[in-house]
């Protein structure tokens, strides 16, 4: 059905719910539960949340037409990321790849500032309510311990809630997405307070359809800050009561501020006609596999593929789930297929790893080289995304760590008298020598890596 995602969306959504019909007979082997099971109990999630976000947020009966507009893509900036970058649920959108900013805001500095007011309250009383108090988990943390307040503990705000989302919000989405704006309702949202210093993000999805923020504060009132979007490498920043919407699957994360605080209203929509299998099958294969069910985590993340070919993430958490299987080959090849995605070199590295544990230290070196080719300098520039950073010292750590091994296995056939010189460790040594200067310059009192370094010395010494 490749073909009816480019040219008839409506024809996609048919068909992926057929394939689910399909899918729904299809029995997990070594399971206590069918993958009929699983999609009946997806379904009964997407539904009752569903029901939960119109009982709270209301339906299209509480818009006042005469304050409705008609949104047009002049009204908007758009930003186009690459196809595969939206996420599992890409094929259900219109121009599911882009981000649109307002170009003008859609609420008053007056707004903001209330809506602020109103969230700081919250948030006091939350941390006043949860002294001492613990959660089934055991947790003590709460929204209010993490400086944001929900909107549906907001009861003052629900009308004007209410008026946001159906008279501005859900048609913005309907105009550059394509989903119908009757259809739409709140999973929930967040009113997100940093305060400077704050720490950013994890790169992350949200567990919506749609993504829709507000700037509630204007951009001199702190430093830094923004919404990271990894198909970009870069952050975004919008003006105060500017919209920017994008689908829930695109990798992002807010970053942190060096001064002041910066407040944000951040909206998770649904589409009651979206239950979003795919993305579901993948929480539920995570939540199999903290429970050590492997074979159920296997089966979820395999049916999530089937409507999602082109997630990165689904194939990931396959490969680790095979992996916790011993089913290495099969795992390698689904980390070969998550190495697609441009925007992230996770599954090359991990990809290594197994490598390296069958002491293919070449071919585990072959694919660091990939993963750093695609990288390039990017997580070296001082405003690089700290993740990426460690990411990219954790990879040229295991390159000149590989490098060497081969180097030294080099050296051991040619005392065997079984090799002739060292020809492979006078082409590659340079770089590892090149990569343990980087990762020496970020921490230049660590041991091991400077007797690495030294051997590395050694090693290019004898080769030539």
């Amino acid at each position: 059905w490749q073909p009816a995602i480019t040219k008839n969306r409506i024809g996609m959504r048919q068909l992926q719910r057929q394939l689910c019909l399909t899918l729904l007979s299809i029995p997990v082997i070594d399971c206590l539960v069918t993958q009929q099971d699983v999609m009946t109990e997806l379904l009964n999630q997407h539904q009752g949340e569903a029901s939960y976000g119109f009982q709270v947020f209301g339906d299209s009966t509480i818009a006042d037409e005469t304050n409705q507009r008609i949104w047009t893509p002049s009204d908007f900036n758009a930003i186009s990321l690459e196809e595969g970058s939206a996420g599992p649920s890409e094929s259900m959108l219109k121009q599911a790849s882009s981000i649109f900013i307002t170009k003008e805001p859609i609420i008053s500095e007056e707004e903001c500032l209330a809506l602020i007011e109103d969230a700081k309250e919250a948030i006091v009383n939350g941390r006043r309510s949860s002294e001492g108090a613990t959660d089934p988990t055991g947790s003590t943390r709460t929204n209010s311990d993490l400086n944001e307040a929900r909107l549906s503990q907001l009861p003052t705000k629900k009308p004007w809630i209410q008026k946001l989302l159906h008279e501005k919000v859900f048609p913005i989405l309907e105009s550059n997405f394509g989903v119908s704006a009757d259809s739409l309702t709140l999973n929930d949202g967040l009113v997100l307070g940093y305060v400077a210093p704050s720490k950013s993000q994890p790169i992350h999805r949200d567990a919506s359809l749609v993504t829709l923020q507000i700037a509630l504060s204007p951009q001199e009132h702190f430093t830094e800050g923004g919404t990271y979007m990894e198909g970009l490498q870069d952050s975004l920043q919008v003006g105060l009561g500017h919209a920017m919407c994008h689908c829930s699957g695109t990798m992002h994360a807010g970053k942190g501020i060096t001064s002041g605080e910066r407040w944000v209203l951040v909206m998770f929509v649904m589409s009651k006609d979206e239950p979003q299998y795919a993305r579901r099958l993948h929480e539920h294969g995570l939540s199999a596999m903290d429970e050590s069910n492997f074979p159920l985590a296997e089966s979820s993340f395999q049916t999530g593929i089937e409507l999602a070919p082109t997630d990165q993430l689904l194939r990931l958490s396959l490969a680790n789930c095979l992996l916790a299987q011993n089913k290495s080959s099969e795992a390698r090849k689904q980390l070969r297929l998550a190495q697609n995605y441009k925007h992230c070199v996770r599954p090359f590295l991990l990809h290594a790893n197994q490598l390296v544990v069958k002491s293919r230290h070449r071919a585990a070196l072959r694919r660091l080289d990939m993963a750093l080719e695609r990288l390039g300098d990017k997580d070296l520039s001082p405003s690089a995304w700290n993740p990426m950073r460690a990411l990219g010292w954790e990879i040229r750590v295991l390159a000149a760590r590989c490098a060497c091994l081969c180097a030294e296995r080099e050296l051991s056939s040619l005392s065997d008298g079984k090799g002739n010189g060292m020809p492979w460790s006078r082409q590659h040594l340079p770089k590892a020598l090149e990569r343990l200067h980087i990762v020496l310059q970020v921490a230049p009192g660590h041991e091991p890596l400077r007797q690495m370094e030294a051997r590395a010395r050694q090693l290019m010494e004898m080769a030539q």
